[in-house]
């Protein structure tokens, strides 16, 4: 009897064994739903792809705008230093043009009216 079962399970996996390397056959309809689904995904293949170029030339045009704005703002920080240095110049002329106590023409027109009166007086 146990000859018997061995001798069958032998016999089954070899069936079994055996069906792993035979040819498959699938019917009409069967073909035909694999056929759709290789097509919807080649279709869905090709269409992110088409988003993928998409993508890559969106990216392309941000990085050119980045590098434009980067270009902006070192042109305005160079501008702003050169105001700077200007507002620098003019504080320094303004500075240097600010009349001195001595450029005061009311004291020189006091100490000439103070002289006048000084020398009128001695003369009498």
């Amino acid at each position: 009897m146990k000859l018997l079962w061995v001798l069958m399970m032998i016999l089954c996996s070899s069936v079994a064994y055996g069906q792993k390397d035979s040819v498959m056959c699938l019917s009409k309809p069967e073909i035909l739903i694999l056929a759709n689904k290789i097509q919807l995904l080649q279709d869905s293949s090709k269409y992110k792809s088409s988003i993928i170029s998409a993508q890559d030339k969106l990216i392309g045009v941000y990085s050119d705008r980045v590098s434009l704005f980067e270009q902006q703002l070192m042109n305005r920080e160079q501008t702003l230093d050169l105001v700077n240095r200007q507002n620098d110049q003019l504080k320094r002329q303004i500075e240097h043009l600010t009349p001195k106590w001595y450029d005061d023409n009311r004291l020189w027109f006091g100490a000439g009216v103070l002289t006048t009166v000084i020398v009128f007086i001695a003369t009498r």
